[in-house]
């Protein structure tokens, strides 16, 4: 019946799931047609306006006292008469200041030395008919081009200060509040073309970037003196409200056609998957029923073998049909089978487990009667049980042994192979008249005689001298160990290593001497530190367990292998640990 279900819910499932398919990509296909044809009009649109405003621009630079014509609109805008289209007025100005001052030429080439005769009233006069002759021109310009807004501005600390504005016919120049703004109109800063106004007045160019507002593109052009200074800004807004619309139609009409192809085709899939796929595939599951019940192997295959009339996928799952019946039986046998190596195994283990656990000491503190040091150990054993140990000992009452090793291999030939490493070390080391160098060569040529597992073993000793801080140590292969001193944190000691315990005799080891101080420590790991990983792939490595040991240089030796854990815990995240983590801590408290 589930199977029933699910082929009636597939002919539907199938093509829904392609329908969506194909009108997401044809959604994305418009959508990415939209966004090009409107960049293209956005760019036109800008191309467009840098002509208009540069054309406006250069109709205010052609005066050479625009600088001063702007300074003083600015200034003396409250006492000036805006005539703007009055004719009669405009005539009769020109009239009386040329009256008044015959040596004024074209009001556009004014110098400096002409000005300067002007007096108060003269100076008035002609800074409203320059104003007046300048929004004729934008009116004229606003005329032709037919922008929304024709304006000019200047930035007076956080507001814009607008000059020269153009209108077109049914339009007025009004105060603040509407939108085609008279001279002295004020308004705040407007936030979001600050780079292109700070970058106009820094390079005394237009602006190399696209300033738009949804469907308005707004272009600036700065109308410079005849220094070279920015004397003002031209801004002009050109809509493209009405190609954008006509844009959003034509996408609209395509994706609609677009959509009553694809559901039609949809249709016809429909009906082609029933017959197909989803009738045999029905006829497939009856047989595959009848086999559940009366697990009837050779009937099923005689069955399956009949549905090769179909071509394609249909028969190929039939045939993986009739292979699934005829090696169901074996795969039965291969459960069982390995059900009981993983029972074989897990006991295995559990027997290498508890080996390591009663070999390695494990009370804490260690020689309570000893004051002149505090020593901690700790061993968290991996899924898989590896060979880790750690080992602490008197040799007498002035030395004491410090052992950390990693034997290679898991389970219990590697537990076994631990036991006897540790064995052997400690018998030598306690036997005398030998230093750390000498007792990893005396095991290592027991290690090899006997070895017949090829197993070895990686290992660091030192022998503490506990009245003078001074240890002597050997490294057969071993991690580096790090020693934390008390003003100056921990930092790896990197001494020579010989081979590991057990890879070939006669192998010889070099004696290295470390010498620690009251309040310094000796910190001794198993690569299982350094070489968690977690889900990336990433190491924890030695730089970050350096850090680790110096975020608590001052902690106690067993609070520091408790950050330690949980560091590489953190750091591993939910992914278990391959290796070991086994390390011990030393610090002395004094001499």
């Amino acid at each position: 019946m589930r199977m029933k279900r699910f082929l009636c819910s597939l002919r539907f499932r199938v093509p829904l799931m392609i329908t969506v398919f194909v009108v997401l990509m044809e959604l994305c296909s418009v959508y990415y047609q939209y966004q090009n044809s409107t960049d293209y009009l956005l760019r036109d649109l800008h191309h467009e306006g840098s002509l208009y405003v540069r054309t406006a621009a250069a109709e205010m630079g052609r005066y050479s006292q625009i600088d001063w014509l702007c300074d003083y609109w600015e200034e003396h805008y409250g006492e000036m008469d805006l005539i703007y289209n009055d004719q009669e007025a405009f005539t009769k100005k020109e009239r009386w200041l040329r009256t008044q001052y015959p040596f004024i030429g074209e009001f556009a080439d004014v110098d400096d030395v002409s000005r300067a005769f002007l007096d108060d009233e003269g100076k008035r006069v002609y800074a409203e008919i320059c104003y007046a002759r300048l929004c004729r021109a934008f009116d004229r310009l606003k005329s032709i081009y037919k922008p929304v807004y024709l304006y000019s501005f200047r930035v007076t600390g956080d507001e814009f200060f607008f000059l020269v504005t153009g209108t077109k016919e049914g339009e007025k120049r009004i105060s603040a509040g509407g939108e085609l703004y008279e001279l002295g109109t004020t308004t705040p800063y407007n936030e979001s073309v600050r780079f292109q106004i700070e970058q106009i007045y820094r390079t005394g160019a237009s602006p190399d970037i696209m300033g738009n507002d949804q469907d308005m593109v707004t272009v600036y052009e700065p109308v410079l003196s005849a220094e070279g200074e920015v004397a003002a800004i031209v801004g002009v807004a050109i809509s493209g409200e009405e190609l954008l619309d006509e844009i959003t139609d034509q996408s609209n009409r395509t994706f609609a056609r677009s959509l009553i192809l694809i559901l039609v085709a949809m249709t016809l899939i429909s009906v082609m998957l029933h017959i197909t796929v989803l009738k045999p595939l029905a006829r497939e599951q009856e047989i595959m029923e009848r086999y559940e019940t009366n697990k009837d192997g050779r009937a099923a295959v005689e069955s399956l073998s009949a549905m090769r009339t179909y071509h394609g996928e249909v028969e190929s799952l039939a045939e993986s049909f009739s292979g699934m019946v005829t090696e169901l039986d074996r795969y039965l046998e291969e459960i069982v089978s390995v059900t009981e190596e993983k029972e074989r195994l897990s006991a295995e283990l559990n027997i290498a487990s508890r080996i390591q656990a009663e070999m390695l000491p494990r009370e804490f503190p260690a020689f309570p009667e000893r004051q002149e040091f505090d020593l901690y150990a700790s061993m968290t054993p991996a899924k898989y049980v590896g060979g880790d140990f750690y080992d602490y000992f008197l040799i007498d009452e002035d030395h004491l042994a410090l052992v950390i090793a990693d034997v290679s291999g898991k389970g219990v030939p590697a537990a076994l192979f631990m036991m006897i490493s540790m064995t052997m070390i400690r018998d030598r080391t306690l036997a005398g008249g030998a230093t750390p160098a000498q007792i990893l060569s005396h095991v290592n040529d027991r290690l090899c005689s006997d070895a017949e597992d090829q197993l070895f073993v990686t290992v660091w000793m030192g022998i503490l001298t506990i009245s003078t801080g001074g240890i002597v140590c050997a490294n057969g292969g071993h991690e580096y160990p790090a020693v934390g001193r008390k003003d100056a944190g921990y930092e790896l000691i990197k001494t020579k290593h010989g081979p590991p315990l057990g890879v070939y005799e006669g192998a010889q080891y070099q004696d290295e001497e470390i010498t620690l101080t009251a309040g310094d420590s000796l910190f001794l790991y198993t690569d299982g530190v350094p070489e968690a990983h977690n889900d990336a792939q990433e190491l924890f490595g030695e730089e970050r367990m350096t850090t680790v040991l110096n975020s608590h240089a001052d902690a106690s030796p067993q609070e520091l292998l408790e950050e330690m854990k949980r560091a590489a815990d953190t750091f591993a995240g939910k992914r278990d640990p391959f290796d070991d983590l086994t390390m011990l801590a030393i610090r002395l408290e004094k001499i």
